[in-house]
């Protein structure tokens, strides 16, 4: 569940309505908490989805700047969901998550249509990193 706040009473400056917006696909329940927790405690606005018709649903009804979708091996759940992810979404950045080396992922499944490309585990500097980066390649 997404909660929004008063920016101007807590004296912090009003956010865009649409800078910034995260999504997290991951269906690890533990893994999915841990990058909301990182990525709301730098001020982004995230949202998490634990499958492809949860994903589906909100980019039916939001724009999002980044798309963060963990791919596994023998399923095509993520790849699937980020083919309709482009369609819906097109000007969203992804940063894919696996747990396989970037060169074995991208030999496996022969995608390149990605912004950044981080190996599981992650280490919360590198995401914060990533993630920064990923978005200011968009920026105005």
């Amino acid at each position: 569940m997404h909660h929004s706040f008063n920016h101007q009473k807590l004296g912090l400056p009003t956010l865009l309505p649409h800078k910034n917006r995260i999504l997290i696909i991951e269906n690890d329940t533990v893994y999915r908490r841990s990058l909301f927790k990182v990525l709301s405690k730098s001020n982004y606005n995230v949202f998490v989805a634990e499958s492809y018709k949860e994903a589906r649903e909100l980019c039916d009804h939001l724009q999002f700047n980044l798309v963060i979708i963990d791919i596994r091996h023998a399923s095509n759940f993520g790849l699937d969901c980020l083919e309709h992810l482009r369609v819906l979404n097109p000007a969203a950045k992804v940063i894919i998550i696996s747990t396989f080396e970037q060169g074995e992922f991208e030999k496996t499944f022969t995608i390149h249509d990605f912004d950044a490309y981080l190996m599981k585990p992650v280490k919360r500097v590198e995401l914060l990193k990533t993630v920064e980066q990923t978005l200011s390649l968009s920026a105005v």
